[in-house]
């Protein structure tokens, strides 16, 4: 608190990665100002607030890494920085975790053999370069590993927490000292802090081993962590990927494991015959894991076949158990209680609403759904997250999802504030009424506003491209019509139109 609107430099700060590519602000959001995240090199974050009508709200966010001059401030109980202008970001550095690493180069295949041979410990003064070849996006390794393979081979290696390294990037990682160690069989470095491994950009994925079973058991431990391809296959078990298949080619078979949670974790194993990338790895005894759907090419598919039906709750309860995407083969059916007509919801984003409950989906370009349509949405497979708080099945193509023409909606659940903040995770995105709705301070529809009734506050959300924006709010009581929503951990209200005002 004693920092709370002073003026502050910080050192060795820079933009999360996955803020890259953004600008400070975006209008498209609906929202007045925009949160991005910032980070030192040991990976405590916290928020930088820019205005969407800022000077600068359209400039990119710079890639690299410096000194941050800022304001403190709070909302509610998080802490904020708000910078003045562009000038106060100075990230002219070279990144966390980007450039060359200390250590004399050396080949995965010798750290290998040094486990082998006894080791316990990589050498001293060792470092290694080589490709990830997992794929964390797609959920089917641990979010505290990934394997790395250069010319000589591949190791696995695990950080003391979750790493943000992806498929084909190229990396060079301080090994000296690190544990060398087996976990059910497979050879890894383990616990090695993040800051030990540094991005060194895109890189160039190997080309797999094409090999028959026999030969990969046969070779188990010299191709462990490297990538392989089995041609002229056949997948059984099941029905799922997730439920555990084996695949044989004539000369054996291996077992292939694939976590539920994946995100082809409920795809249908196909059938026939066909080719099958994969990593080589081990559970006590040999096995493949599958990094995505491109490593599936059989005649009989694999996708999941036609989609089944998914309910709004289903997937409420599936992100709140840990996942991270939408299972296979799944569509969602409900009827579109926002207004894209009034422009008070991302022209992006509809809000779905089926008999269970409700859910954002955010498709990858400009919609035109109308309040009202029912609407089918083949969300398999798709990223399942949050944005700023509020659950979304994210970056769906339009091509996924088909009207059925216009439907009656669903009847709003009347209940009062209190009840609303003590049930807004599972009444999220579905339609409330609230009566003996009042402004204490009545003003314009603009920005973010505070409802009242006789039981509490619930902040009110309207968009600065609303039809309605600008214009006066009610005065003394009324009834009020809306989506439940949450910004930043905030429980929100917003109308879709002035029909929702019930004086």
């Amino acid at each position: 608190n004693s920092f709370v609107s002073r003026l502050v430099v910080m050192e060795d700060i820079q933009f999360a990665d996955f803020e890259l590519g953004a600008t400070y602000g975006d209008l498209s959001t609906g929202f007045s100002a925009q949160n991005r995240t910032i980070q030192d090199c040991a990976g405590n974050t916290a928020i930088l607030r820019n205005s969407n009508f800022a000077d600068f709200a359209d400039q990119p966010l710079p890639e690299g890494r410096g000194d941050l001059t800022a304001v403190v401030s709070v909302f509610g109980t998080t802490v904020q920085f708000l910078i003045r202008d562009e000038t106060d970001v100075n990230f002219a550095g070279e990144r966390c975790g980007s450039g060359p690493v200390e250590g004399e180069l050396a080949d995965i295949s010798t750290l290998r053999a040094a486990f082998a041979g006894g080791a316990t410990n990589a050498p001293a003064n060792t470092k290694i370069r080589g490709v990830v070849i997992s794929d964390r996006i797609n959920g089917n390794t641990n979010g505290r590993n990934l394997v790395l393979q250069d010319n000589s081979g591949g190791i696995t290696l695990r950080f003391d927490s979750d790493h943000s390294f992806n498929l084909g990037e190229e990396l060079e990682v301080n090994v000296s000292g690190q544990e060398l160690s087996e976990f059910r069989g497979l050879v890894q470095l383990n616990n090695l802090p993040l800051t030990v491994a540094q991005s060194q950009g895109e890189g160039t994925l190997p080309a797999p081993r094409v090999a028959t079973i026999s030969e990969l058991v046969a070779n188990g431990e010299a191709w462990e962590s490297t990538l392989v391809q089995i041609e002229g296959a056949t997948i059984s078990g099941g029905p799922t990927w997730g439920d555990g298949a084996t695949i044989s080619d004539g000369t054996g078979s291996l077992n292939i494991f694939t976590f539920r949670s994946a995100s082809f974790g409920g795809d249908a194993i196909p059938t026939g015959q066909g080719t099958l990338t994969a990593i080589l790895s081990d559970f006590d005894g040999l096995q493949l894991n599958i990094r995505n759907r491109d490593d599936i090419d059989f005649e009989g598919g694999g996708g999941g076949g036609d989609p089944v039906d998914i309910t709004a709750a289903e997937l409420r309860a599936a992100f709140a158990g840990g996942a991270t995407n939408v299972m296979g083969a799944r569509k969602i059916r409900g009827v579109v209680i926002s207004d894209r007509d009034n422009g008070n919801t991302n022209s992006q984003n509809i809000v779905l609403q089926d008999a269970s409950g409700g859910i954002v989906i955010r498709f990858t370009e400009d919609h035109n759904f109308s309040l009202g349509e029912d609407v089918e949405v083949v969300v398999s497979g798709q990223e399942l997250s949050e944005f700023r708080t509020l659950l979304q099945v994210n970056n769906v193509p339009l091509a996924k999802a088909v009207s059925y023409g216009t439907t009656e909606l669903p009847a709003p659940r009347v209940a009062t504030i209190s009840e609303i903040q003590a049930n807004g995770e599972a009444w999220e995105s579905t339609l409330v009424r609230i009566d003996n709705a009042f402004f204490a301070s009545p003003g314009l529809w603009d920005g973010v506003s505070t409802l009242s009734d006789p039981t509490g506050q619930l902040s009110m959300f309207t968009s600065g491209r609303a039809s309605f924006n600008g214009q006066a709010q009610p005065t003394g009581t009324f009834s009020i019509i809306g989506i439940v929503s949450e910004f930043e951990g905030d429980r929100q209200i917003y109308i879709r139109n002035l029909s929702d005002i019930i004086e």
